[in-house]
């Protein structure tokens, strides 16, 4: 599961600007650090998944990203 805290959030107008904590890590580290240095495509797949996903529900809620 992905949860990210929520730091703060304000409001301007008609928008509401969302701040979340920073991530330990990021994709390209991720990668890097991994013992083949790349990822397989099973877990490409369930990434770009998760992302598609995403996108898909902040589109659909008309939210910038």
């Amino acid at each position: 599961m992905n949860i990210l805290k929520l730091e703060a959030y304000f409001e301007r107008g008609a928008a509401v600007y969302i701040v979340t904590e920073r991530m330990q890590t990021d994709m390209c580290k991720y990668i890097i650090e991994s013992p083949t240095k790349y990822l397989d495509e099973k877990m490409c797949k369930m990434l770009i998944y998760q992302v598609m996903i995403a996108l898909r529900y902040l589109h659909a809620n008309n939210c910038g990203h």
